[in-house]
């Protein structure tokens, strides 16, 4: 039963913030706490409703939302030409950019490149994702399970740590995304 709450997480998690989560669920099917297979069909599960969410939004309200922000619309105006010089190039490894995981997709919803041919893309770049980083994962659990002989014999205190961990990192995003659109509000209502 504990299982179905940790792919949750897992599902959560790569949907806010999926390096920690995908390299944390990775490190807890080494320790046989989960299956690193559904760890990654969790992950790109939850890192394509990421995606579309953000696509879409770009897609259907990105263009009235960008004009109502003149900041916003020019730091946009650049990377949509980047978009547009290197759609192939943008589309398989934007989930790589770290930072840009929001930034690109809306990007792409606001340029003319076809939803079949981001699907395609977003769908490749994201198995590519989960494979780099599911796979670092478990052999860095590994690794560090070899290393530490202590973590081995405390499965579960680890990962509790590890929870906590991408927790701390979750609830740290999201107080300075909370942070930015207060600022972003007071500026805007003067």
């Amino acid at each position: 039963m504990h299982t179905v709450f940790l792919y949750g997480g897992v599902l959560v998690g790569t949907f806010l913030e999926g390096e920690v989560t995908i390299l944390t669920a990775a490190i807890a099917a080494h320790l046989g706490h989960l299956q690193l297979i559904w760890v990654m069909i969790v992950a790109i599960i939850g890192t394509q409703l990421t995606d579309w969410v953000h696509f879409l939004l770009g897609r259907f309200v990105g263009k009235s939302f960008i004009e109502k922000r003149p900041k916003l619309s020019r730091k946009t105006v650049k990377v949509k030409r980047w978009v547009d010089k290197h759609p192939v190039q943008i589309l398989l490894a934007y989930r790589f950019l770290y930072g840009f995981r929001a930034v690109l997709p809306f990007t792409i919803g606001l340029s003319h490149i076809p939803i079949l041919r981001f699907a395609l893309f977003s769908l490749t770049g994201t198995i590519a994702w989960v494979l780099v980083y599911g796979y670092s994962g478990y052999f860095l659990g590994k690794e560090v399970l070899s290393r530490f002989e202590y973590l081995k014999n405390h499965s579960w205190q680890t990962l509790l740590v590890l929870i906590i961990l991408i927790g701390i990192t979750i609830l740290l995003r999201a107080i300075i995304l909370q942070r930015r659109l207060r600022k972003f509000r007071n500026r805007h209502r003067t």
